[in-house]
C-alpha cells in the first residue's frame, strides 16, 4: 500500500464551524484509501515544519508528502511567540502564575486590541516572507534530496471578512506569501490552489477563510485523490 505523510497545522484536522458525527477531514478520508501518517499541530509555522521534518521524519520513507502550512507564518500578532507557546500548554490553570499568563494572553489577543495594533502597524507576521520562502525551499530540498517522495503543497485560501476585520492587512499577506509556493513547482512537486478548489462556493467550503467545513474537507479530499491517483499510479 502506498504510504503518505500529511504535515501541517490545524487546518489538517479541524472542521468549522464544528465537527458532528459522520464528519471527516480530508486526512481522515485519505486514511480510508491509503496508509496515511498525520503529523499536525495548531500554530505550526514553516520553521516548525522544517525542524520537525529534519529531526523526526527525514529518515522515513513516504511515496507522497502533503504539506499544509503558511497561515501561522503570515498572521499578524500583537503578542510574543513565547507567550503563545506557554499559554498553548495551559489547558487548565492550576497556579496563580498560570492564571496570570492566561489573563495577559487573553488581553493581548482581545480582538479590539489586536485590530488596533494591526491598524497602527504594530503587529508583524510571526515569520517574515523572506524567511518563509527560505523555509519552504529548504523543506522541499531536504525531501527531494533524502528520498524519492513526491510532494504536494496546499496553497493559502483567502480569509473571510471577519478575519480581515480583526487582522487588517492579512489579506495582502496571504496574496504575497501564496506566490512563494509556485516557485516550488517541479517534476516531483505539485501545488493545489485551495481558492480554485473552493471557487464554486467559498463561503460553504471555507466559512472562516482558514479552517475548512466538513463539505470543504470532502471537496479537498476529492481533489487530492485525483492528483494522488495520477502521481502514484
Amino acid at each position: 500500500m502506498k504510504k503518505i505523510l500529511i504535515l501541517g497545522d490545524s487546518t489538517v484536522q479541524w472542521i468549522r464551524p464544528y465537527r458532528i458525527d459522520g464528519d471527516y477531514t480530508y486526512s481522515e478520508f485519505l486514511q480510508k484509501e491509503y496508509f496515511v501518517e498525520i503529523v499536525s499541530k495548531p500554530g505550526m509555522t514553516s520553521k516548525d515544519a522544517l525542524s520537525l521534518f529534519w529531526n523526526d521524519l527525514a529518515g522515513k520513507f513516504y511515496d507522497l508528502i502533503i504539506i499544509s502550512i503558511g497561515i501561522n507564518d503570515l498572521t499578524p500578532r500583537c503578542y510574543p511567540r513565547w507567550l503563545w507557546k506557554i499559554n498553548n500548554n495551559i489547558l487548565v490553570c492550576n497556579s496563580k502564575i498560570e492564571k496570570i499568563i492566561n489573563f495577559f494572553y487573553r488581553v493581548f489577543t482581545y480582538s479590539k486590541l489586536q485590530t488596533l495594533c494591526c491598524k497602527l502597524n504594530i503587529s508583524r507576521p510571526w515569520i517574515s516572507k523572506n524567511s518563509f520562502k527560505k523555509n519552504i525551499l529548504k523543506l522541499q530540498e531536504i525531501i527531494l534530496k533524502e528520498s524519492n517522495s513526491k510532494i504536494v503543497f496546499l496553497s493559502l485560501p483567502m480569509v473571510s471578512e471577519r478575519v480581515k476585520n480583526i487582522l487588517p492587512g492579512i489579506e495582502n499577506n496571504v496574496i504575497n506569501y501564496k506566490t512563494e509556493f509556485y516557485s516550488l513547482l517541479s517534476e516531483r512537486t505539485n501545488i493545489i490552489d485551495i481558492d480554485k478548489v473552493f471557487e464554486e462556493n467559498k463561503e460553504i467550503y471555507n466559512p472562516e477563510g482558514i479552517h475548512y467545513s466538513a463539505v470543504g474537507h470532502k471537496k479537498l479530499f476529492e481533489e487530492l485523490l485525483n492528483l494522488i491517483e495520477m502521481e502514484l499510479k
